[in-house]
Order: C-alpha cells, then sequence, then structure tokens
C-alpha cells in the first residue's frame, strides 16, 4: 500500500450500522471504558461520552421520579439512559425518555415509540442544541427537553421536522414544563 492509502485509512473512521453498534454493545464491547462516561451511534461513527457528575445526575434522578408519578396510571414508561435508534445509523442515549409501554424486554428502544426525549447539558449542551436536536426532530420525537445546568434554564422542543424542530422556548428552572404525552404541566424545583 502506498503512504497515501495509508494515510487515508487512518483519516476515515470506521463506519457502523445501528445493528452493528447493537451487537458490539451486546458484546459488552463499551462495558468499562476508562474515564467513564458511555458511547453513542452518531450517524455511522461510535463517539465517546462524557461522564455524568451531581448536578446533571439529581436532575435526571428528580425528572425520572417526577415523571413516574405523573405517568403512573398512563400506558408509558419512563425510562432511564435508554439506547434508542434513530435510524439506520444513529443511537442516542437520550437521559430520560418517554415512550409507549415498553415490554422490558427490548435490548434497544425504536426512535418511533419516544415521546419525549430529555438530556441534561452541561459541557455536551451545544451538542445537545443543535446536532442531537436535528436528530431527534428526523426520528418524529413529538416533544424534546435540554436542562441548561449552568443557565438554569430548560430548553423545550416542539414541532419536529426534516430540519429540526419548528418551535423552541427557553424557560427558567422550576418553570411548568408541557409535553404532549403528558397529562398536565410538570414542575421541578430545581
Amino acid at each position: 500500500m502506498t503512504e497515501q492509502a495509508l494515510q487515508i485509512i487512518a483519516e476515515a473512521p470506521a463506519r457502523f450500522t445501528a445493528a452493528d453498534y447493537c451487537k458490539l454493545v451486546g458484546t459488552g464491547a463499551f462495558h468499562k471504558l476508562a474515564g467513564g462516561g458511555g458511547v453513542e451511534l452518531d450517524h455511522g461513527v461510535i463517539v465517546r461520552m462524557n461522564s455524568v457528575y451531581v448536578p446533571h445526575r439529581a436532575i435526571q434522578s428528580e425528572l425520572v421520579f417526577a415523571l413516574k408519578l405523573m405517568t403512573i396510571e398512563m400506558p408509558l414508561t419512563v425510562i432511564f439512559e435508554p439506547s434508542v435508534e434513530l435510524s439506520e445509523d444513529t443511537v442516542r442515549e437520550p437521559d430520560v425518555a418517554v415512550t409507549r409501554k415498553l415490554t422490558g424486554k427490548e435490548d434497544f428502544v425504536d426512535g418511533a415509540v419516544v415521546l419525549l426525549a430529555i438530556e441534561v447539558g452541561n459541557d455536551s449542551l451545544r451538542y445537545d442544541l443543535t446536532r442531537k436536536a436535528v436528530d431527534y426532530a428526523m426520528a418524529g420525537i413529538a416533544d424534546y427537553w435540554v436542562f441548561d445546568v449552568e443557565g438554569r434554564c430548560v430548553h423545550l422542543h416542539t414541532e419536529p421536522g426534516p430540519s429540526g424542530y419548528a418551535q423552541i422556548e427557553i424557560l427558567p428552572f422550576g418553570a411548568p414544563l408541557t409535553a404532549a404525552c403528558l397529562p398536565g404541566p410538570l414542575t421541578l424545583a430545581l
């Protein structure tokens, strides 16, 4: 092989399908990554996610608890960090998701059953508000919330379309949050 061919191979990341990624995850390939954090499949490329810190985890926990209480009588599942297949080459792990009722036997969640995806962002905020927002919208997820830990506000995305969400509202922590799948507004004391 020529030096130029070797350089091209070294610079080009390996591409994976969602099916390939699911098989890798199923083998435990990413179970104990040094430094913590998880992985996602981002348009065919496996990317490392940042480790979570206490304020991030506290918001996740509060969300799961409040959403479970709010939806307990509904045919919905509130799930913590599910692997959601959004397309043939993208698998995301939102911090929290509300889905149509799951059986509990699914290895991965089909994006078509996700009604609300939630990310808690600090270091990942820009990524959550741009690339991930477009991915969730393209998958048809009706509501997408991004909690901005530093800015102490929530970005509520609605009306998904092929290039992103048509409506984005920014509310301060503590304001009532609404989503089409919820029976009423959710207010968190953060």
